[in-house]
């Protein structure tokens, strides 16, 4: 494998994609309920002293955040 050539294809890739900048650029593709309830997960897995969040996480963060959203399966009234 050229290691070479796969650097020079892979740096080509990222500069041809799109980019997102600005302030608050990093939440851009979030609704509000859905970075509600990602911050909710983190909270439950720092508690839980866990190093990453997970399915469990996200559920918690669901309840947590209203329980309208972990009722409904499609995620509609949540934003999503």
């Amino acid at each position: 494998m050229n290691l070479s050539a796969l650097q020079t294809g892979l740096e080509s890739e990222f500069l041809r994609r799109n980019k997102v900048s600005g302030a608050g650029a990093s939440d851009v593709f979030l609704s509000a309920g859905i970075k509600k309830t990602l911050d909710s997960a983190g909270a439950e897995a720092r508690k839980l002293k866990d190093d990453f969040i997970s399915t469990e996480h996200i559920l918690l963060g669901l309840i947590d955040e209203g329980g309208e959203c972990a009722s409904q399966t499609s995620g509609t009234r949540c934003g999503w």
